[in-house]
């Protein structure tokens, strides 16, 4: 049985990076001071190349034929009932992790190309960001509540990544 401290300090490990990296970002654009480019698209790489290699620790340090659930806390507590952030470290949970913050690593690298100097630039790596976090949650899910609200984010992420690019072709429509 693997240890269930290493497992929470990489459950951290998956998610704080990202979750960081937005807040980071939305906190600059918030304050109308748009970072530079280079130093989005780092931090990007850097929060995801991160949760990339969490997982992959955590696929190593783990036997696959068990997860190891951690709880990371509690949201809160009515009555005698208490909502907790529980995180399963299965195979599934930890392979689904591995494809997607590599693809989304990918994806970050090949839109620092496509994106450069566009005017939503920020605002899709904030989307990117958000979108991950969404993902990570529904690969990681112990709870049916934490799972919903990972549903809930990836959806709702989405529908702003869509957004983001019928927006994108509205403006180069008009300019043309």
């Amino acid at each position: 049985m693997p240890n269930t401290l290493l497992v929470e300090v990489l459950a951290y490990l998956i998610f704080l990076p990202v979750i960081a990296a937005f807040l980071w970002l939305a906190g600059s654009m918030l304050l109308s001071r748009r970072p530079p480019e280079k130093s989005v698209v780092r931090n990007c790489h850097l929060a995801l190349g991160t949760a990339f290699f969490a997982s992959l620790l955590l696929a190593v340090a783990q036997p696959f034929d068990i997860g190891t659930e951690a709880v990371l806390g509690s949201w809160f507590v009515i009555g005698g009932y208490h909502y907790d952030i529980v995180m399963q470290t299965d195979l599934i949970a930890v392979t689904y992790a591995l494809f997607s913050t590599l693809l989304l690593f990918l994806i970050c690298s090949f839109s620092q190309r496509y994106l450069h100097k566009e005017s939503g630039f920020h605002r899709f790596y904030l989307a990117l960001l958000i979108f991950a976090t969404g993902l990570l949650l529904v690969s990681f899910a112990g709870t049916l509540e934490l799972l919903l609200v990972g549903w809930e984010i990836v959806g709702l992420s989405s529908i702003m990544l869509i957004a983001f690019f019928t927006t994108c072709l509205l403006y180069t429509s008009d300019a043309a």
